[in-house]
């Protein structure tokens, strides 16, 4: 009987081993929900097919938070499970917008971060049939009248992946002209208009100066361009300034940032794109303990921008 016990004992631990490894759904590595309750609960009840907690919850959510929710939904969801929701729900234009939202991110990761001459085949065929998928959710929903600014500017990002340049700056110009204010346009942009994309220096400076009065946007896209200048080895902001100059330029910038204390008073949820800037930006210089004090903040909270997909 002893061993007979035994022998029960080691079979339910082996089952709950395989139950574990390969039944249970795992938690993305990254917690999307940037440790948001409301987030959190929008997840759970998108889970459960709860439409009406879901689009209740949904109105509530300024413009920073709902693009944060449709990368939290898209990235800790499965595909089923949105298509589950999507299927269920009467009114799909969220649930489109988190499926084409979805598909981008697919897109992309399918392609990995190397150049263009580094995907195969088969890599670049799954990257433009998800591109595809997610036009195909989110197109319908460009003049959507609460959604328009977000759909918008998630289009500039699948537009540079199919590369129609003059459609991803149509949809940026449509994004802000519906909100001047909605971050993820600008960022995307200001992707887009970087030399690896086709555009010059004349384009950068013009896109900056033409920044809304808005102190989270110009930091966030000032420190992404520096950033991003960096790793291409370009100063987007003047060509012909000397790189010691501009590195000086850069770490002068970010100190400055540092001891204003203001980047802890940021009331958006996109103080993690700032805090990731910071960070990177830091550990780039070598200044070790600014680098830690932003890895520390950001509670392993790994924003899109400047992590990407995890």
């Amino acid at each position: 009987m002893f061993f007979n016990l035994i022998g029960i004992l080691i079979l339910a631990l082996i089952a709950w081993v395989i139950y574990r490894t390969f039944i249970s759904p795992k938690a993305p590595s990254i917690d999307y929900s940037f440790g948001r309750n409301d987030f959190k609960n929008i997840t759970k009840w998108y889970k459960a097919c709860s439409y009406t907690q879901v689009e209740q919850a949904v109105k509530q959510l300024n413009s920073d938070d709902l693009t944060q929710i449709c990368d939290c939904l898209a990235l800790s969801l499965s595909e089923k499970q949105l298509l589950s929701y999507h299927t269920g729900v009467s009114d799909k234009s969220f649930s489109s917008l988190i499926l084409g939202v979805y598909h981008s991110h697919m897109a992309w990761k399918s392609r990995g971060r190397g150049y263009g001459s580094s995907v195969s085949e088969k890599q670049a065929n799954v990257f433009f049939e998800q591109l595809q998928l997610s036009v195909s959710y989110l197109s319908p929903l460009t003049s959507h009248q609460t959604l328009s600014a977000e759909v918008n500017a998630r289009l500039i990002r699948v537009c540079m992946g199919l590369s129609e340049f003059e459609s991803a700056a149509e949809f940026y110009y449509n994004s802000i002209k519906t909100d001047p204010n909605h971050l993820w346009a600008y960022i995307h942009y200001a992707e887009l208009i970087q030399p690896k994309w086709g555009e010059s220096e004349t384009e950068i400076v013009s896109f900056f100066k033409s920044l809304p009065d808005n102190s989270l946007i110009q930091t966030i896209i000032k420190l992404k361009l520096y950033y991003d200048g960096l790793i291409a080895g370009m100063n987007y902001f003047d060509m012909d300034m000397d790189p010691e100059v501009f590195n000086d330029e850069i770490l002068a910038y970010i100190k400055e940032l540092d001891a204003s204390n203001t980047l802890f008073r940021v009331p958006s949820i996109h103080k993690y794109v700032i805090y990731g800037y910071m960070f990177s930006l830091a550990s780039n210089f070598a200044e070790k303990q600014m680098s830690q004090k932003y890895w520390n903040l950001l509670e392993n909270r790994m924003s899109l921008y400047p992590f990407g997909l995890q």
